[in-house]
């Protein structure tokens, strides 16, 4: 399993709000420059965080995005969820009728259990938690 560019990406915009968020709302054309991604790649991804309720706009002047929700409520799960769906290690483990073994196979209750505790770890970790980071770091330079 690997985290895709969208979750990525749509976690660093998710900071980015929170970081900036005491501004007003936050223009996609700041986050694209401060972020170095494409605009029209940012607009994509508010478009699924707006429609996951995870961010805001605004139209008009002064018009952008901000967080829909306070930060400690949007979980990496909730980021990973909304770009990509459960969080499925492989087949079998949310599926398993996709494999014949599955009612007798060993291996896939150790699947299970990894793929539960990424879940509880994704779970855990929030924007807030990753906003205290970037604050920390950014007063010791």
């Amino acid at each position: 399993m690997k985290i895709s560019t969208k979750t990525r990406y749509g976690t660093r915009l998710l900071l980015d709000l929170a970081l900036h968020g005491d501004e007003g709302a936050v223009p996609l054309s700041a986050v694209a420059k401060r972020q170095e991604i494409s605009e029209k790649y940012l607009w994509q991804l508010a478009s699924a965080l707006k429609s996951a309720g995870m961010v805001a706009t605004t139209v008009g002047s002064g018009g952008g995005y901000r967080l829909a929700v306070p930060p400690g409520k949007i979980t990496l799960l909730d980021v990973f969820s909304a770009f990509d769906g459960p969080v499925k290690l492989v087949h079998c483990v949310r599926d398993g009728e996709s494999c014949l073994r599955s009612t007798d196979c060993i291996t896939r209750e150790a699947w299970r259990g990894l793929n539960r505790a990424l879940e509880a770890e994704m779970k855990k970790t929030t924007i807030a938690d990753l906003l205290k980071k970037a604050r920390s770091r950014s007063s010791k330079k």
